[in-house]
């Protein structure tokens, strides 16, 4: 069964990044392992949605994040489908490898529409972290963005780092 987390994520959310010169170092969760670190654009809305989930985007509201762990066993195929679902997205076809911080994985692409109707293209990385955990990092990039902001959102998402369990 798919954690509550994983599913509430922000699918919903067309969020923005943008470019700062200030950024913050953000951990989530604040204690404890496995956990996110990243750095963060000062102006970039970084949320705690109380289900389990770090959502974050910025002002021109043309791509969103969401990064959840959670302490589950299952088929990474399976629940990228359950995932999609829930979301309301089209879970297009294929998967590609992912890696991160020395985390193996895939990524999975999608689409949808968000409720305001802005098409929204969407990867949804699972990624397993020691001990049964699994973590999700999903983007969201409004299908209109420019280069600059693909670019940036891209960018964005490789800064991001998992501190596995000991």
């Amino acid at each position: 069964m798919i954690r509550r987390a994983f599913v509430a994520a922000a699918f919903g959310l067309a969020l923005v990044l943008g470019l700062s010169a200030e950024a913050k170092t953000v951990r989530f969760p604040n204690a404890g392992e496995p956990a996110f670190q990243l750095e963060v654009p000062e102006d970039w809305l970084v949320k705690e949605d109380g289900v389990g989930n770090l959502l974050i985007g910025a002002a021109d509201r043309s791509a969103g994040f969401s990064l959840s762990l959670a302490k589950v066993e299952a088929d990474l195929d399976i629940l990228a489908g359950e995932i999609m679902k829930v979301a309301k997205a089209e879970l297009l076809a294929g998967k590609t490898p992912a890696s991160n911080s020395g985390l193996q994985g895939f990524t999975y692409a999608g689409r949808k529409k968000n409720d305001a109707g802005v098409e929204l293209n969407m990867t949804l990385t699972l990624l397993r972290v020691g001990k049964g955990y699994i973590a999700s990092i999903s983007k969201l990039v409004a299908a209109s963005s420019k280069p600059q902001q693909l670019e940036t959102a891209d960018a964005f998402a490789r800064g991001i780092r998992i501190i596995p369990t000991n």
